[in-house]
C-alpha cells in the first residue's frame, strides 16, 4: 500500500483489502440485541441441556431460528407447531411429552432437548438430526438449509458469549 503526498491511499493490492476487512469483522463484537439471550430464557435452555447432555446454546439457536424465542409466533398455517421450538403434536408424541404446555418454557426446553437428542440418533449425526426436527427426514445438508441456519446462530451466539467473558474478564482485572 502507497500513500501520495496528500495522504491519499494508491496502489493498494487487492488481496491486502481482504485481509483488513476480515480482521475487522472477526474482531468487531455481534450486534448485543441480537444474541444477548433473555436471563429467564437463558435457565430453561441449561435445564433442558442438562436432562439430556446437549448444548444449551444449540437449544438456543434452535429457538431463535424457529421464533426468534417468543413462544407466541403462530407455526406455518395448517400445520400444529407451538412453543419456542415450534415442534409439532406428532414431535411431541414421539418423545412422550405430548401432555407438557408448549408455552411453559422449562417444559418445551426438555420436550425438545429430548427431541433433538433423539433425531441425533436417529439421524447419526447433529446436522441430520437438526433436518430431521424440522422435516421429519434425515437427508445431508443443503445450502440454506435449516441446519445451516441453526448452526450459524449457534456460531453466533457462542462469539457473542466469547465477547462477554473477555470482557467480563477484563473488567476483573480492571485493565482496558
Amino acid at each position: 500500500m502507497k500513500i501520495d503526498p496528500f495522504g491519499k491511499v494508491i496502489g493498494i493490492v487487492p488481496s491486502a483489502l481482504f485481509i483488513v476487512l476480515t480482521m475487522a469483522y472477526y474482531a468487531a463484537p455481534v450486534e448485543a440485541a441480537e444474541w444477548d439471550i433473555p436471563a429467564p430464557l437463558e435457565e430453561a435452555f441449561v435445564t433442558g441441556a442438562q436432562a439430556t447432555g446437549l448444548d444449551p446454546w444449540l437449544l438456543a439457536a434452535w429457538a431463535s431460528s424457529e421464533t426468534e424465542w417468543n413462544p407466541y409466533i403462530p407455526g406455518s398455517p395448517g400445520s400444529t407447531e407451538k412453543g419456542l421450538f415450534h415442534m409439532t403434536d406428532r414431535a411431541r408424541l414421539d418423545v412422550g411429552c405430548q401432555e407438557h404446555d408448549p408455552y411453559d418454557r422449562f417444559q418445551d426446553a426438555v420436550c425438545a432437548a429430548n427431541y433433538l437428542r433423539l433425531a441425533i440418533r436417529r439421524c447419526g449425526s447433529l446436522t441430520t438430526g437438526l433436518t430431521y426436527v424440522k422435516t421429519g427426514y434425515c437427508y445431508r445438508l443443503r445450502k440454506g438449509s435449516v441446519a445451516n441456519r441453526v448452526l450459524g446462530i449457534h456460531r453466533e451466539i457462542l462469539r457473542w458469549r466469547a465477547f462477554l467473558a473477555a470482557k467480563a474478564a477484563i473488567r476483573r482485572t480492571g485493565t482496558n
